[in-house]
Parts: structure tokens; C-alpha cells; sequence
């Protein structure tokens, strides 16, 4: 599939709808429990929780120890990945009907 101008408005469209949707947890300054030791220590501690390629992913992009917080990163990336599954998804099922897909999708 590539993506033609339609697909990119689309894209843009599904992306700002959905960080407009998320904007209190991009913009929010409390940390939980488990990322309050990380922020304040830079370790990476992801493996007693059974995410150990989480650490060598944090450990990859931050050269090493100690992480920096990148705390609204990972959110805008998880969201943009979706919103182009999303894409995807329309594509395989919906065609090129834009609106129904939008709608199914909030």
C-alpha cells in the first residue's frame, strides 16, 4: 500500500484527533509508582517486571546508564503506530470510505 495525499490527510486528521484525545496524559507532570524510581535514579529496572527488551531498547537509545525521562515520547510513538495500523486497517476493510472509517475508529 502507499500512501497517496488522501491517505496522508487521513493520517493527520486520525493523528491530531487522537493526540487532542490524549493531551491530558502528554501534558500531565505525576509519575507512577514504578517510574518515579526511574526518573529519579536513571536505572532501568524494566526486567523484574518481565520486560527485559524494554531495557536493552531504553539502554540502546539512551548510550547507556543513566536514562533521561523521555516521558511523552513513548506515548507519541505508540500513538502515531497506531494511528497508521489504523490506515491499514481501514484500507483492508473500509475501501476508501474516509468518513465510516473515522467514525469506527473513535
Amino acid at each position: 500500500m502507499t500512501f497517496n495525499n488522501n491517505d496522508k490527510m487521513f493520517v493527520s486528521i486520525l493523528l491530531g484527533l487522537v493526540l487532542i484525545y490524549t493531551f491530558p496524559l502528554l501534558t500531565q507532570q505525576s509519575y507512577y509508582i514504578d517510574d518515579l524510581g526511574r526518573s529519579l535514579y536513571g536505572g532501568l529496572g524494566w526486567s523484574g517486571n518481565g520486560r527485559p527488551l524494554a531495557d536493552v531498547i531504553f539502554y540502546v537509545i539512551n548510550f547507556g546508564i543513566p536514562i533521561t525521562d523521555s516521558s511523552p515520547l513513548p506515548l507519541i510513538l505508540g500513538l502515531t503506530a497506531l494511528v497508521i495500523s489504523l490506515v491499514y486497517i481501514r484500507d483492508y476493510l473500509f475501501g476508501n470510505d474516509y468518513i465510516t472509517a473515522a467514525l469506527c475508529f473513535m
